[in-house]
């Protein structure tokens, strides 16, 4: 073997050491990361609170025994936008009075 071909050899021993050890390495924080989604999201993290029973069956009893009519969900009527900019709230006063002033009855 020449030199170059001994040198590129160890460096791909080197390559699959680390390899292998970054392999490992991630086995085990992908085994801590399992045991902590268990721990969070697991079974005992989801523990009820015998209070929580105790309002559940409260509330049951205050039910009335019938049960409720459907309710029926209706879209929401758009109305068109005003065609101008909105108006000052004392505006509408002051144009009364005019309407009124300028009438034909008065």
């Amino acid at each position: 073997m020449t030199p170059r071909e001994t040198e590129l050899a160890s460096a791909l021993q080197a390559c699959q050491q680390k390899l292998a050890a970054a392999e490992q390495l991630i086995a085990l924080l992908r085994q801590k990361l399992d045991a902590l989604a268990r721990r969070l999201f697991g079974k005992a993290s989801e523990q009820l609170d015998p209070a929580q029973l105790e309002l559940l069956l409260q509330l049951a009893e205050n039910l009335p025994s019938a049960p409720a009519e459907p309710v029926v969900l209706r879209p929401e009527r758009v109305s068109p936008k005003p065609s101008g900019p909105p108006a000052h709230p004392g505006c509408r006063n002051i144009c009364r009075w005019w309407r009124k002033s300028l009438s034909p009855n008065r």
